[in-house]
């Protein structure tokens, strides 16, 4: 088509529907009515997309003096191309600043604990013991005592096969204490615990308390990081010798059901079959999962923003990180207690 003659009163989506359907080298809007912004804008864009210019555009004095105001006000922004080197510049210096963060927020706690430490409650102290330890007693003792029942479950038929039944004592007491307990302990506290301070912390930010402790002199990081901090690191150990007590009695319930070994005979050998390493080991985890739990919970806390969304995702992430986070400390600790002989 040559020519393409829009004419009468049209609205805005019939002419851009119309204008992208047909193909022209002229088009005359001298006969087009009510004639306004919105309607010049798409005959703009039009002819540019179809690579024409004003030119090919058939129009009254009155509309082109229109359309000429209107382009004086139009910028069409050049199409720049992406520079490779650039963007790899700006994300390398963007996961530079992400490992470096956490970096600075730990030598921050550090001079901020021991700078304020007297500002720091006893009763904050407390109650976070009774939070984060006593409240996690009941969850835990169940999901260890489960975990032990089918851990014995399994391994009871092979043993009975091969007549091994007093060797059920090994198997369960050494991956309990060394691997089992500190792990569904560090588990279950970021779950709960981890997760509970990003939300506590970033609740805090976004009401603003955390700039009112600031403004009256206070350290927030005294009164509200460094009592989880502790609670954590001496609750920790705790949780997982009592982790592991349940999870040896379920072992020790089924072995009675299924190997006819007595529960009384179980414990009585248990000294025998695990040494104190493989408790020490267990136990020497526990205060550094607790202190990177507390650490990375209020962490995340700290850095989201003040709205709901980024405090649900900050909460998110503290789990997910405290969970990685805690797996790869168990497989680092495994490596170093196996060189020093523990």
């Amino acid at each position: 088509m040559e020519k393409l003659e829009i004419k009468g009163k049209i609205s805005c989506y019939e002419l851009e529907k119309k204008l992208k359907a047909s193909s022209f080298k002229f088009l005359d809007i001298t006969k087009l009515e009510d004639i306004n912004t919105c309607l010049l804008l798409i005959i703009l864009k039009e002819l540019k997309n179809k690579k024409l210019t004003l030119n090919n555009l058939i129009a009254t004095n009155k509309q082109l003096e229109l359309i000429h105001l209107l382009e004086r006000y139009l910028e069409y922004p050049k199409e720049t191309k992406t520079n490779s080197k650039k963007l790899i510049s700006l994300n390398l210096k963007h996961l530079f600043y992400k490992i470096l963060a956490p970096v600075e927020y730990l030598g921050y706690f550090l001079v901020e604990a021991f700078k304020n430490i007297r500002q720091m409650e006893i009763s904050a102290l407390l109650k976070d013991l009774q939070v984060s330890g006593a409240g996690t007693l009941l969850l835990l003792g169940a999901l260890s005592f489960l975990l032990g029942i089918v851990m014995a479950y399994q391994s009871a038929f092979l043993l009975r096969t091969f007549g091994a039944n007093i060797f059920i004592v090994e198997l369960i007491g050494i991956p309990t204490f060394r691997e089992l307990a500190p792990i569904i302990t560090g588990i279950l506290l970021a779950g709960r615990v981890a997760s509970g301070y990003s939300a506590n912390i970033g609740l805090r930010k976004v009401s603003e308390e955390l700039d009112a402790l600031e403004v009256m002199g206070l350290s927030w990081v005294s009164l509200l990081v460094l009592p989880r901090v502790l609670s954590l690191i001496i609750s920790a150990p705790i949780l997982m010798l009592f982790s592991s007590f349940f999870m040896i009695l379920g072992g020790a319930l089924i072995s009675e059901i299924y190997l006819n070994i007595p529960v009384l005979d179980f414990f009585s050998r248990l000294p025998e079959a695990v040494s104190s390493n493989h408790v020490i080991a267990g136990i020497i985890k526990m205060p550094f999962f607790g202190l990177y739990t507390a650490l990375v919970g209020c962490y995340f806390g700290y850095i989201s923003e003040k709205n709901p969304q980024s405090l649900a995702n900050s909460v998110m992430k503290s789990v997910v990180y405290c969970i990685a986070g805690v797996i790869v400390m168990d497989a680092i600790f495994s490596i170093i207690f196996t060189k020093v002989g523990l």
